[in-house]
């Protein structure tokens, strides 16, 4: 028969064997979690997906074909991990790029606002290894950046012969791999961000494909949030010098000197397929120029202002004015009674306020 006044007895049962063998707590109260805090992100769009910013103590997953700025917001995450403050972090947050692409470039990083004299970077390409090297960082460093899954080698197929098969080798050994470091990670204080590529498959009784990614499914289940990268439209300089795409510009503005239009940037669209530490099935628009290598910020945040209320909810459920409030024809009205036109007027009014951009965000 259950006797709820042992409950406490019993607790202390388990705290006095743990504490001799060594071993951490594992069994606590409810109440006794400890919140998650969130690396705040300084695109408007990546933190409304993301319900607040990287979670810290989970596995993120990024995802989606090449040329999507999967690496590029991986930078913008380490930048951020490492000037995050708070009164458990008061240093920042220590961070590790493992690179298996290859791809490292420190000046673009730096660019990005990473501090790559402090940054732990891994070149090796072998799943066991990168395993084993973040099982032991993770006790000095709080952020480990995998980039990506998707290139990286296990032991046995770089042991195999040219004609094997090799089917699901790599999904296996990653599952592996991330069982040891789920095993060793401090669920509080380590974060580890995965990135992987897409491919396509074929569902022959719905005559329809889709895109799927990589790795294997437990790098899926395993991670707290999912975040789905894919590109849609190109753009083009408009005439008063913001990105948009071609069918609002009546100019011959990115032509090169073929007569081919160039673009000048690309829209990124993120989606959150699966959050468990919030809101999940966001999605948003970004404006990344592929001339300067950075998202067009103003952009989002005149999204964020058409979208929201002053109370911070969507306009359209809370039935009151969003905080830019469409006019007549191409009209807007600012909260401050300012009449401005356009998006150009929009994004003029957010440079000049910094309230009403603190407001949107």
């Amino acid at each position: 028969m259950v006797d709820v006044s042992l409950l406490k007895k019993d607790l202390d049962a388990i705290r006095a064997y743990r504490a001799k063998a060594k071993l951490p707590m594992t069994t606590h109260m409810g109440d006794e979690a400890v919140p998650i805090e969130r690396i705040p992100m300084y695109s408007p769009t990546i933190m409304r997906v993301t319900t607040g910013g990287i979670p810290m103590g989970k596995f993120v997953r990024l995802f989606g074909d090449y040329s999507t700025c999967k690496s590029h917001v991986v930078y913008l995450i380490l930048g951020a991990a490492q000037r995050y403050r708070s009164p458990r972090f008061p240093v920042g947050l220590g961070c590790a790029y493992w690179d298996t692409e290859g791809g490292w470039d420190a000046g673009h990083a730096e660019r990005l606002g990473v501090d790559v004299k402090s940054l732990i970077r891994g070149e090796t390409q072998v799943i066991e290894r990168i395993a084993e090297e973040v099982e032991v960082l993770m006790r000095s460093t709080h952020i480990h950046a995998i980039d990506s899954l998707s290139d990286a080698k296990s032991t046995d197929e770089l042991a195999s012969d040219l004609g094997d098969a090799n089917i699901g080798i790599h999904a296996k050994a990653w599952k592996a791999a991330l069982r040891k470091i789920e095993s060793r990670m401090d669920r509080d204080e380590n974060t580890i961000v995965m990135v992987s590529h897409v491919g396509t498959k074929i569902d022959i009784k719905r005559r329809t494909s889709y895109t799927y990614p990589k790795d294997g499914d437990h790098a899926q289940y395993l991670s707290a949030m999912n975040l789905e990268f894919s590109a849609g439209s190109w753009l083009f300089y408009h005439p008063d010098g913001h990105l948009d795409v071609a069918d609002k510009i009546k100019t011959d503005t990115g032509l090169s000197p073929a007569g081919i239009m160039e673009p000048d940037g690309v829209e990124i669209t993120v989606k959150c397929r699966k959050n468990k530490t919030g809101r999940q099935h966001l999605s948003g628009k970004m404006r990344f120029d592929l001339n300067t290598f950075e998202f067009d910020t103003a952009f989002e945040l005149a999204d964020g202002g058409l979208y929201f209320d002053e109370d911070g909810k969507p306009a359209h459920r809370s039935v009151k004015p969003a905080i830019i409030s469409p006019d007549k024809g191409s009209w807007y009205w600012l909260p401050d009674g300012q009449h401005v036109n356009g998006r150009p007027g929009i994004r003029q009014a957010i440079d000049a306020n910094p309230e009403l951009e603190k407001m949107i965000r």
